[in-house]
């Protein structure tokens, strides 16, 4: 039997601009094996939203295909839809959006057991909700669960929306930026929460982030992206200590070093992430980058391998 509980290949979702054609994924392939986490790591812009957004079923794709346990993922939502919801599930970077302001924690707690028929009756259903939340780290259970979403910290609230996946026992979680907006103070608690239940539960989980820094602690895999193309993958300490991308090398420069003595030669891009508009026939990364070659701006170049199971798309390695 496969080991893959995704597998994605050649996804692309473009839109319609007066611009032109806008391509926020074009092209990407990648593989989830089960109780594996993959990251995927970018600027702002390069199509890791759209990537989550696709994968969950939230929007349509161009073209290209989706395979969860097997299946298309469009037969899934024609015909099994429901329990699609509860074996995937999405943390979102920003929990204020996600949750009804007007409802109790409890109600919101509630809801997706009673969806899925979890629990016999309110009491066993209440009980799972407090030992899930007493595993969480949360005191004084029955206060939160009297209060609303307004009423709590993006910390707090940030571990009550994964408190709330994993009471339907997923087997995927799909995590886009889910600690960007909270204090770096916050940031360790909830990476410790994921990698926690990814112990516990042998859960498989794609990590979507534009900091590599907390990524490299909870991922098996690391993609890098840009402008809607994987530009380089492979596993995580391959492509942190061994990268070989200028994309990826330019991302690494400016992450901060432990040792405040250490030297570090930052590397600056030109210009910013442009919008993914006329994009090709080159290199989409060409008017950025420092090591640009003549063929650059006339084919784009496919993955080469630069060590075990480690791929980059650039020409500066090919002989």
């Amino acid at each position: 039997m496969s080991n893959e509980i995704l597998k994605v290949t050649d996804l692309k979702k473009h839109y319609k601009t007066k611009e032109g054609t806008l391509k926020a994924l074009d092209g990407v392939s990648l593989n989830i094996d089960k109780g594996s986490i993959v990251g995927v790591i970018g600027e702002s812009g390069c199509g890791k939203s759209t990537l989550a957004k696709l994968l969950i079923g939230l929007n349509e794709a161009t073209s290209g295909s989706i395979i969860y346990n097997g299946r298309e993922l469009k037969d899934i939502l024609k015909k099994d839809k429901l329990s699609f919801r509860r074996d995937v599930q999405m943390i979102f970077q920003n929990p204020y959006d996600v949750f009804d302001s007007k409802m109790t924690i409890e109600k919101i707690l509630l809801s997706p057991l009673k969806i899925h028929n979890i629990g016999s009756s309110r009491e066993e259903r209440l009980a799972l909700i407090k030992e899930s939340l007493s595993k969480a780290g949360f005191e004084n259970i029955d206060d939160y669960l009297s209060r609303k979403p307004g009423e709590l910290s993006g910390g707090q609230l940030q571990r009550i929306s994964i408190v709330r996946s994993m009471l339907l026992n997923p087997q995927l979680i799909i995590a886009d930026e889910p600690v960007s907006m909270l204090d770096v103070s916050i940031r360790a608690d909830i990476i410790n929460m994921l990698i926690r239940i990814r112990d516990e539960r042998n859960i498989s989980m794609l990590y979507i982030s534009h900091d590599i820094t907390t990524t490299q602690f909870l991922v098996n895999t690391l993609i890098v992206m840009y402008l809607g193309k994987i530009v380089e993958y492979g596993p995580v300490e391959a492509v942190i200590n061994k990268a070989a991308h200028p994309y990826t090398k330019a991302l690494l420069s400016h992450v901060s070093s432990i040792d405040p003595r250490e030297k570090q030669d930052k590397i600056h891009l030109k210009g910013e992430v442009p919008k993914p508009i006329g994009t090709g026939p080159g290199c989409y990364f060409e008017k950025r980058c420092y090591r640009t070659l003549d063929k650059c701006k006339c084919s784009y170049p496919e993955f080469i391998e630069v060590g075990d199971n480690h791929y980059i798309s650039c020409f500066n390695l090919i002989r």
